[in-house]
Formats: structure tokens, sequence, C-alpha cells
């Protein structure tokens, strides 16, 4: 949902956690906060999160983590917390093709589905202000009680399949982050395509990607 839908206000979810941080008085260079960014996720991905999950803790630790390699000593746990709060309550932005895709694509008889690691509340939210609920005929999310890891586990996938009523090969899985939205669907038989609007994966090979949903129609439907 985040990077393929929606997105928070600036290019980078980076960008915009620099102004989190200036609305609770935190001052930091911006091309710290990006590197510090960058060294916290791939720590979070190997240690928190494999334990925690994507569990609000989870998130926590990681907001903490950046905060303290960012030389933060006072009430790092309290502002981690805020920080967390700020994620969860953002109002996210519609990339511009989306809805016009969407249409296209449940024009064609297409059963469509989101898999995300948000909070259900927030799936809610954007969806109505939005107007995109209309097209999805399912939302899986770790929340549900299937799995704490969330698309890094097996059993969400076979609950995608169960919720979609397809077979694997029917189902296509598009997402912005190569491990969870890539590597996850694929160790289970699905399809998947990475979507990458920033050239992030210039390596990956152009079969395993899009730069945007626009190119999804003529993919899927051959229009």
């Amino acid at each position: 949902m985040d990077g393929t839908l929606v997105h928070l206000p600036g290019r980078l979810p980076e960008d915009w956690l620099l102004h989190v941080y200036e609305r609770l008085g935190l001052q930091f260079d911006p091309e710290q906060v990006r590197q510090v960014y960058g060294e916290s996720e791939r720590l979070w991905r190997a240690t928190t999160r494999r334990e925690l999950g994507v569990t609000r803790a989870s998130f926590v630790a990681w907001n903490r983590l950046i905060l303290e390699k960012l030389g933060v000593k006072e009430r790092p746990a309290v502002l981690a917390k805020q920080v967390q709060s700020a994620w969860e309550s953002q109002e996210d932005l519609l990339f511009p093709e989306v809805p016009a895709v969407l249409a296209e694509l449940q024009q064609c008889g297409l059963r469509l589905g989101i898999v995300t690691h948000r909070f259900p509340e927030a799936i809610e939210s954007s969806l109505v202000r939005h107007g995109l609920k209309k097209y999805f005929q399912c939302i899986v999310h770790p929340q549900d009680g299937f799995t704490d890891q969330g698309k890094h586990d097996p059993q969400l996938w076979r609950q995608v399949m169960r919720s979609l009523d397809l077979p694997v090969e029917r189902i296509l899985h598009v997402g912005d982050d190569y491990e969870a939205d890539l590597l996850g669907p694929r160790s289970q038989g699905l399809r998947a395509l990475l979507i990458d609007r920033y050239e992030r994966f210039a390596q990956l090979p152009a079969e395993q990607k899009i730069e945007n949903l626009c190119e999804l129609p003529a993919l899927i439907v051959g229009r």
C-alpha cells in the first residue's frame, strides 16, 4: 500500500521524518538522517524485526534506534513513541495514476486486494479518504492474527490465496519493498513485481520491476 498506492509527503520517508523531528523540536542534518535511516533499517530488519515482527513495539524500537544513532540522549523512548504516533496518523498522498489504473483493472474483471503492514485503522482511513475502498475485494494485514512477521511469513501469503480464492499461478503481487514484496510472495510460488519509482534497484532485471502502476494493464491483460 505505502509506496505503491500512496506515499508520505516528500520524495522519500526520510524527508518526511525530518519534518516530524522538526515538529518535536529536533534539528538534524538531512544527509545524516538519510544515512542513519538506511543503517537503522538494515539493523532493524536483521534483529528487532525477526524478534518482534511488524508490530507497533517493533516499529517503536526502530524509531528509537534511529534517534539514538542520531545522538539523542534525552527521552529517546518517549520521542520514539511520538514519532510512531506521527507515522500512524499521517495523511498520505495518492500517486496520481492510481485511480485510473485501479478502475481499468477492475473493468477487466480482475479481483484486487491489498497486502500491507499498516494497522487496520490507518488502512481504512486512507482508502476512504482517497475513494479507493470500492476497488478492493480483500485486505490482508498481520494484525488479523495471521502472523507478526507479515509478508515475511508464508502463512500470510496462504491467507492471501484464501482471501482471493484464486490458485497461486493467477495471483500477481506488486509492492515497493524488495524483501517483503518480491522475495516474500515468490518464496510461496506467487508472481511478484517490484515497483521502483525512484530507481533504487537499477541492478534488478527489467522483467522483475515496473516504474509505476501505469505499466500494469498492458502486462496483465495486454492493453
